[in-house]
């Protein structure tokens, strides 16, 4: 086995957690790791009981990377949606390259486009570019609308109305939806043999596109009861957002733009095998998803005394 760890970012991210489930698939198969947080707390606890190395660093912050670059085969790039994603392409590319890494896999969107309304598509269209610009053997991945998004948007309303309520207009535009653990599935499998999809983009999502009226229909299979989709005012999800996420304007304006695209019917809607032709296992389907999860969307009860 091959004794040089791989560094995984975003280790203790949030939502979809990719990294962590990249640090808990690779440990699985005994690969060394060495995963990157900003500061230890009970999340880095967790990487280290499954084996991980925890270094101390931060990727806008070049002179923290050097010690967690040092000695490492490879690396997956994961960076919250927030400022400062090409800032940590740059810094991150300059430190594998002195570390002589022999592969990056870099977590992408979609979405991601030269001139996107999104500044956060266009900056992972930009982290692309650097990756590639410095000479650094890479793999993109860019992931569908990750299924852990609609559990963070719309558990309250689906628990409590039995409704998804957002901004999508008429409802029938296609999405490409995924698990994040089948993302982590696929980066992991890329970081173990890169070899064979190095200078790709690799579209990762899961077995079927849907709309939001499709979601909801999927939704109510699954859990049993009917449950509906209501459009609303773009102007009251912002107000909603900026309660919710406002200190974050970059994924305000990401969330705002992708409404208004589904709205005019630009889809996102191309799907690939991917999960089950890298990572060697069937995608999860979203079914699979909101069953797993259906304690989130139960109704509230109140308990007599």
């Amino acid at each position: 086995m091959n004794e040089r760890p791989i560094l995984v970012t975003g280790a203790t991210g949030g939502r979809g957690s990719t990294g962590a489930h990249v640090v808990s698939l690779l440990r699985a198969r005994q690969v060394p790791v060495r995963a990157l947080v900003r500061h230890r707390d009970g999340r880095s606890i967790l990487l280290e009981a499954l084996g991980a190395e925890v270094v101390e660093g931060d990727l806008l912050r070049p002179t923290s990377l050097a010690e967690a670059f040092e000695g490492v085969r490879a690396s997956y790039f994961c960076y919250p949606m927030a400022d400062g994603l090409a800032d940590a392409a740059v810094n991150v590319a300059a430190a594998a390259r002195r570390a002589g890494v022999q592969a990056v896999v870099n977590l992408s969107m979609i979405p991601a486009a030269e001139g996107s309304p999104s500044p956060i598509a266009h900056d992972h269209w930009r982290a692309e570019r650097i990756f590639d610009d410095a000479g650094i053997s890479t793999v993109h991945l860019r992931a569908g609308l990750f299924y852990e998004n609609l559990l963070h948007t719309s558990a309250v309303t689906i628990a409590e109305e039995d409704c998804i309520r957002l901004p999508f207009g008429h409802g029938h535009t296609k999405m490409a939806m995924v698990s994040a653990r089948d993302v982590a599935a696929v980066a992991a499998a890329v970081l173990t043999d890169p070899a064979p999809h190095l200078s790709r983009t690799i579209l990762v999502t899961g077995p079927e596109a849907l709309s939001i009226r499709d979601v909801a229909e999927r939704f109510g299979r699954s859990l049993g009861r009917e449950v509906t989709y209501e459009d609303m005012p773009l102007e009251s999800w912002r107000e909603a957002l900026m309660q919710s996420e406002g200190p974050n304007m970059r994924l305000v304006t990401h969330l705002l733009v992708l409404a208004k695209a589904l709205q005019q019917g630009i889809s996102f809607g191309q799907t690939t095998d991917a999960v089950r032709s890298i990572a060697g296992a069937e995608a999860l389907s979203f079914e699979g998803y909101v069953r797993s999860h259906a304690r989130s969307f139960r109704p509230l009860t109140t308990v007599v005394a």
